[in-house]
C-alpha cells in the first residue's frame, strides 16, 4: 500500500522543481491540443481513436496524441524562444511495470540547437533533480547499486555500445540476414527474415540496455540512419540519443528533422509499413509539413516523466515499485 500522504508532496514538489529549471531558462510552457488528427506515425505506437456524435463535425475520427511533438514543432517554428510542456500522453498498449495506457510527457525544444545541446540539458535537469529533491545527489536503486545525477551522464555511441556489450557492430552486417546471423552467433535468437531493425531491437534489448546508466546516467547517441524517425541525419546515423537510468529509458532526443519533402516521404514509408501489418494508418499532419518550411535546425527530447518519479519514489521508499504504484489516484 502505497502512502499517499508521504509521496504526494514529494510528487508535487518533483514536478515543481522541473518548472522551475525550465523557468530560469527562459523557456515558455506551452498548451496542445490532446485530441488531434494525427497522433504519431512509430511503428511501434497506436493511438486511442475518438469519434464524435454530433452531426456535421470537422473531423470523422480524432486520436489521443500519443506525444504532443507534432504540435510543439508547429508551435517552435513561430516563436523564436525555447519551450517546454507537461502533458498528458496516450497509447494503446498493455500495462506492465514501466507502461500505462496515460502517462505524463516532458517534452521540450530549442530553436538554433542540435543534440547535443539538448544532452546538457538533460545533464542539468536531472543535477537540479538530485540537488532539491535528496539528501546527496544520488539515487538508491532497490537493488543496492546507486546513480550520481550530479556529475553529468556517460555518453556512449550505439556502435561503441552494440561492440562493447553485444559483440556485433550492426553497421559491418547492412542486410537482414547478416544481422541475424550475428546475433545468432552472440546466443541472441533471431531469425533471418525478420526486419533488420527487429533484429538491432532485440540485440539492443537484450545485451544492451541493462549495462546502461549504471553509477549515472547514460545517453546512448548515433542510431543507424533507418531508425531515423523524425531525427536529422548524418552520413550513416541518425543525430539521436536515447535517456538510460539504471538500464530505464526515459527519454528520447533528436537533432529535428525540418525538410518537409524528407519528411513527408519519412511519414508515407511509415504509413505503407502500418498497413502492411494490419495496424491503423493515421493521415500525415499536413500543418507540421507547413510548419517545418520556417523550422531552423532545432532539437528537442521526450522524457516520461513518470518513469523518473518512479525511480525516485523507489528510492525513497526502498523497495521496487510499478507505474500505477507510483501514478498517484490513477484508475
Amino acid at each position: 500500500m502505497i502512502d499517499t500522504e508521504f509521496l504526494l508532496p514529494r510528487r508535487h514538489r518533483f514536478i515543481q522543481t522541473v518548472r522551475e529549471w525550465f523557468n530560469e531558462r527562459d523557456f515558455i510552457e506551452v498548451e496542445t491540443p490532446i485530441a488531434v488528427t494525427s497522433p504519431g506515425m512509430e511503428i511501434h505506437l497506436d493511438a486511442f481513436s475518438v469519434a464524435s456524435r454530433f452531426a456535421g463535425k470537422r473531423y470523422e475520427t480524432l486520436y489521443l496524441h500519443t506525444s504532443p511533438e507534432y504540435h510543439m514543432k508547429r508551435a517552435l517554428s513561430s516563436y523564436s524562444g525555447p519551450i517546454y510542456q507537461l502533458c498528458h500522453c496516450f497509447r494503446d498498449e498493455p500495462e506492465s511495470i514501466l507502461h500505462r495506457p496515460e502517462f505524463i510527457m516532458l517534452e521540450w525544444y530549442r530553436r538554433e540547437a542540435d543534440y547535443r545541446v539538448i544532452m546538457d540539458d538533460v545533464d542539468g535537469l536531472l543535477g537540479r533533480l538530485g540537488e532539491f529533491l535528496l539528501d546527496e545527489p544520488t539515487l538508491q536503486r532497490p537493488n543496492g547499486s546507486s546513480v550520481d545525477l550530479a556529475t553529468g551522464s556517460e555518453r556512449i555511441s550505439v556502435r561503441e555500445a552494440m561492440i562493447r556489450w553485444a559483440n556485433v557492430d550492426p553497421w559491418e552486417h547492412p542486410s537482414a540476414t547478416e544481422l541475424a546471423a550475428a546475433a545468432v552467433r552472440e546466443g541472441v535468437h533471431a531469425e533471418s527474415d525478420w526486419p533488420w531493425e527487429d533484429t538491432f531491437h532485440l540485440l539492443l534489448l537484450e545485451r544492451v540496455e541493462s549495462q546502461l546508466g549504471r553509477g549515472r546516467p547514460t545517453l546512448l547517441f548515433d542510431y543507424p540512419r533507418s531508425l531515423a524517425a523524425l531525427a536529422r541525419t548524418r552520413d550513416d546515423v541518425a543525430e539521436r540519443f536515447e535517456l538510460y537510468v539504471d538500464g530505464v529509458e526515459l527519454g528520447n532526443a533528436f537533432s529535428e528533422l525540418t525538410d518537409p519533402t524528407e519528411q513527408r516521404a519519412r511519414f508515407q514509408a511509415e504509413q505503407l509499413h502500418r498497413g502492411s501489418i494490419s495496424k491503423p494508418v493515421y493521415p500525415i499532419d499536413e500543418s507540421l509539413i507547413s510548419a517545418l518550411t520556417h523550422l531552423p535546425p532545432s532539437a528537442g527530447i521526450a522524457v516520461g516523466i513518470d518513469r523518473l518519479w518512479l525511480l525516485f519514489a523507489e528510492h525513497w521508499l526502498g523497495r521496487p515499485l510499478t507505474l500505477s504504484e507510483v501514478t498517484l489516484l490513477s484508475l
